[in-house]
C-alpha cells in the first residue's frame, strides 16, 4: 500500500493512541515507529516525550523552544529539546544551590541585589540572592539590607547592587548646649575685698 501522500488512514490504531501522526519517513524529526504505519514510505511520528531529566529542571520536551532551551535537560527522540515553559521565571527553575542560599528565581532585569545566573535552569532567569553581610558593615554594628528603617551606617559597604549597611537602632543625637559648666573642683573661691582683709589679719569670716 504505497502512495505519494501519508495520511492518517495509513496509520495503525496504536499510532493514534500514542498521539502520533503519519508523515513521510524523512520528515519525522522526533521518535518514530515505522511498524505503526501501513505504508512503508510513511512512519508514525511521535511527539516529544517529557523526561525526568527535563521535568526536574522545570522544562518540557519539544522540537521548538519558544521560551528558550534549558541546557543539560535531555529529551529522547531526534530533534527533541528541553524547553522552558511559558510561565515566566517560576520557582521550578531554581537549582539546589539557589534554594539553599535563600535565593528566588526572577527575571534578570528585576534583580537589584546579587544575581547568580548559573543557579537557574532557565537561561533567561537568574537566582536573586538577598543582601550579603560584610565585615565592613557588621564591624560597625550594622547589617545589610535593601532598605534601612533606622538610617544607614556611613562608610560601610554591603554586597549587592541596591544593598545598604543599615543601623540597628536610630542614632541618638544630643543637641549641643550653650551653657558652659565647670567641675566643682575647678571653681575659684570668690570673696569680697573686705573678707580678704580680715583673712590677712587671721580673722575668720
Amino acid at each position: 500500500m504505497e502512495d505519494n501522500k501519508c495520511t492518517e488512514s495509513d496509520g495503525k490504531p496504536k499510532c493514534a493512541k500514542k498521539g502520533g501522526t503519519i508523515t513521510p519517513v524523512e520528515d519525522c524529526n522526533t521518535d518514530q515507529r515505522s511498524k505503526w504505519s501501513l505504508d512503508k514510505a510513511c512512519t508514525c511520528c511521535l511527539p516529544c516525550k517529557d523526561t525526568k531529566g527535563c521535568s526536574k529542571k522545570g522544562g518540557v520536551c519539544a522540537t521548538k523552544c519558544d521560551n528558550g532551551e534549558i541546557p543539560k535537560g535531555k529529551c529522547k527522540g531526534g530533534d527533541c529539546k528541553c524547553c522552558a515553559k511559558d510561565d515566566g521565571c517560576s520557582p521550578s527553575y531554581a537549582k539546589k544551590k539557589c534554594n539553599s542560599k535563600g535565593g528566588t528565581i526572577t527575571d534578570k532585569k528585576d534583580c537589584s541585589f546579587i544575581s547568580k545566573d548559573k543557579w537557574s535552569w532557565n537561561p533567561s532567569c537568574t537566582c536573586c540572592l538577598p543582601c550579603a553581610e560584610t565585615k565592613g558593615c557588621t564591624n560597625k554594628g550594622g547589617f545589610c539590607a535593601a532598605t534601612c528603617a533606622n538610617g544607614e551606617v556611613s562608610n560601610a559597604k554591603c554586597k549587592g547592587k541596591s544593598c545598604k549597611c543599615c543601623a540597628t537602632e536610630a542614632e541618638q543625637t544630643t543637641p549641643p548646649s550653650d551653657a558652659q559648666t565647670t567641675p566643682p573642683g575647678d571653681l575659684a573661691e570668690v570673696r569680697s575685698p573686705r573678707a580678704l582683709q580680715f583673712n590677712q589679719r587671721g580673722i575668720d569670716v
